[in-house]
């Protein structure tokens, strides 16, 4: 992979090569981190597994608390991979409520959630596109970390109703980098996990950064990340901007590639998400109003629940007649609400 730095100020101020492919802060960018991080570290929150709902909430606030720590936090590398591991069991027990609980949950702060979802559709693809263990938790813990640097601007940048100025997409342009350099001060020494730090926004194009790359010089699991995130971004609101909807974001991933690779890995996503994904409200052909609670062998025809007044959810296949989808409902429920909509999942 090409590893030549710009040779600008802004760059050079910024981060330094330290080897092959590795990075690191430059001694006044590092003192000035330290001199900005006065006072305790904050204490970090638990990880509560009573339910997918609840433990995704519980892991956004780690995941933010381990950001703000960066880049000094005390064991980065072994807490990011227990968020992983832990992330990737509820996945494997649970895919539908993970699900729903990764991308339809008010998630906060932005770039905690982004991860946290990014991660949790990546543990589902995996029956599709398979991957080694080892290849699988550094995928997943490459999600986890991969905006460490910049959280306090990506988190900001969900206020900001003006475009980007040329020093903030400069700054969006060299955080793939930075974050590396950043992992590195914290201990990770995993080359895989820099790797796909490193070409988290590459394309196979070339129209990607900050190198540009093309065809193979990407890795593979690095084009699962990128993929993976940008219809994230997509799907997610954020500030001013509406998310977009599920089924456009698909639709127009299935009809943007004409490589096979791509063309399986897009095929691949849209399986496994649907156009309606789990948690997403709905209605239905005879008016009312449901919850996407599984999907099924038909994209288009998942599996909807609704409550009853006895408080119990009545289940249906959108493949019987009258239960199709209408349309999306404008809906997301409320933190408090969730509680009772896990039951719909069994919990």
């Amino acid at each position: 992979m090409p590893s030549t730095l710009a040779s600008d100020l802004f760059t050079q101020n910024r981060i330094v090569e330290s080897g092959s492919n590795r990075y690191a802060l430059p001694q006044a960018q590092l003192q000035a981190l330290r001199t900005a991080a006065i006072g305790p570290m904050p204490r970090l929150a638990g990880l509560d597994a009573g339910n997918p709902f609840i433990w995704f909430d519980s892991a956004a606030h780690r995941l933010a608390g381990l950001y703000r720590c960066a880049p000094f936090a005390e064991n980065f590398t072994a807490q990011i991979r227990n968020i992983a591991l832990a992330l990737d069991n509820w996945v494997t027990r649970s895919t539908d409520a993970c699900l729903a609980a990764a991308m339809q949950l008010p998630l906060k702060p932005y770039t905690a959630a982004r991860a946290l979802q990014t991660a949790t559709v990546l543990a589902a693809l995996r029956p599709l596109v398979p991957r080694d263990d080892q290849q699988h938790q550094t995928l997943l813990c490459a999600a986890l970390s991969m905006n460490v640097a910049i959280w306090a601007f990506q988190d900001a940048l969900g206020s900001q109703s003006v475009p980007l100025s040329s020093g903030q997409q400069r700054e969006l342009h060299l955080h793939p980098l930075l974050s590396s350099a950043w992992l590195s001060e914290m201990g990770v020494d995993d080359d895989d996990w820099h790797a796909l730090v490193q070409q988290q926004h590459e394309r196979p194009d070339g129209t990607g950064y900050p190198f540009h790359l093309r065809g193979n010089e990407v890795e593979p699991l690095a084009h699962q990340l990128q993929l993976v995130d940008e219809v994230m971004a997509k799907l997610s609101p954020r500030g001013a901007r509406r998310a977009m909807s599920t089924d456009h974001v698909l639709r127009e991933l299935f009809f943007q590639c004409d490589d096979p690779d791509d063309a399986r890995l897009n095929a691949a996503l849209i399986k496994t998400l649907g156009f309606y994904p789990p948690g997403m409200f709905v209605r239905l052909a005879n008016r009312q109003l449901a919850i996407v609670v599984r999907r099924s062998e038909h994209i288009s025809h998942p599996y909807v629940a609704w409550l009853d007044r006895d408080g119990s959810f009545t289940e249906r296949s959108c493949l019987e007649p009258g239960y199709e989808v209408a349309e999306v409902a404008e809906l997301r429920a409320r933190d408090d609400r969730f509680t009772d909509l896990a039951r719909a999942w069994g919990y």
